[in-house]
C-alpha cells in the first residue's frame, strides 16, 4: 500500500463520518450545504489555499473543520446573545469569558485577513 492509497483511505472514511454528522447531514438548516454543494468541498480537491506558516499545502483539511466550529460557535453565540438583556446583572467570570473568546477570534481573523490580502 503506497501513500496515496493510505490517503484515499482515510479520506473514504472522514467523508463517512462527516455524512453521518448533522452539520454536514441536515440540508433542511439554513446555511448548511451538502458536502459537495459548493465548488472547491470535495475533499479530494487540494487547491486550497496555503494559510498556514510553512510552504507546501498539508492536505489535512483543517479549514472543513474550523469552519465547522465557527458554525457551532455562530450558533451559540446567536443564542447567548438572544438570551442576554442589556440591563441584565451577570457574573464577572461570564463578562471574562466572552471578552477573551471575541479577542480570540479578533486574533485570529486578523492574522488570516493579512495572509490573504499580502498571499
Amino acid at each position: 500500500m503506497n501513500k496515496n492509497d493510505l490517503r484515499k483511505i482515510i479520506r473514504e472514511e472522514a467523508l463517512s463520518i462527516l455524512q453521518d454528522d448533522a452539520l454536514f447531514a441536515k440540508k433542511d438548516l439554513p446555511g448548511v450545504l451538502d458536502i459537495f454543494d459548493s465548488p472547491g468541498d470535495s475533499l479530494d480537491d487540494e487547491s486550497g489555499r496555503n494559510l498556514s506558516y510553512g510552504h507546501t499545502k498539508s492536505t489535512d483539511h483543517e479549514g472543513r473543520s474550523t469552519r465547522k466550529s465557527l458554525y457551532y460557535l455562530f450558533r451559540k453565540s446567536q443564542s447567548l446573545y438572544d438570551m442576554i438583556h442589556d440591563e441584565d446583572d451577570l457574573p464577572e467570570w461570564v463578562q471574562s469569558k466572552v471578552t477573551r473568546a471575541a479577542d480570540k477570534i479578533q486574533a485570529v481573523y486578523d492574522y488570516l485577513e493579512y495572509k490573504i490580502d499580502h498571499h
